[in-house]
């Protein structure tokens, strides 16, 4: 559920958000980019199934040989 700041340390709900196409795939974006952060992390503290993927396909982590 979407929330906002009210500016005093609180936040609230936002219940009159409509979610449309646009927004569905930004949402779904930004869920994509998580995950792949996850696995990256995964990768660099030796956990099960990390991989790092890079977009360019040519970059390789700090360590990397």
């Amino acid at each position: 559920m979407p929330c906002r700041s009210t500016g005093d340390g609180n936040w609230e709900l936002v219940t009159e958000c409509e979610v449309d196409d646009y927004l569905y795939e930004r949402i779904k974006k930004s869920e994509d980019e998580l995950i792949a952060e996850k696995k990256c992390v995964a990768y660099l503290t030796g956990g099960e199934r990390g991989i790092c993927n890079f977009p360019d396909g040519g970059k390789k982590l700090l360590g990397d040989q």
